[in-house]
C-alpha cells in the first residue's frame, strides 16, 4: 500500500481500503488533496478529500 503525505491523503487511503481491494488498483499521489486510481480495467478516476467524510469521486 502506498504512504500517504499528508492527512487528508490518509483519510483518502483509508476510504479506498475499506471500499476496494486495493491490492488491484494503482494508486498516485497526485496533490495535498486527490490521489489517482487505476483498477484493473484500466479505468481511471481521482478521488478527491473535500472534508470530514466527504469522498469525491472524478471519473478521467
Amino acid at each position: 500500500m502506498i504512504k500517504a503525505e499528508t492527512v487528508e491523503q490518509f483519510y483518502i487511503l483509508k476510504w479506498l481500503e475499506a471500499s476496494f481491494v486495493t491490492e488491484l488498483l494503482e494508486i498516485t499521489l497526485v496533490d495535498r488533496y486527490t490521489v489517482k486510481i487505476k483498477d484493473a480495467d484500466h479505468k481511471i478516476a481521482r478521488v478527491t478529500y473535500a472534508g470530514k467524510d466527504n469522498i469525491i469521486i472524478t471519473e478521467e
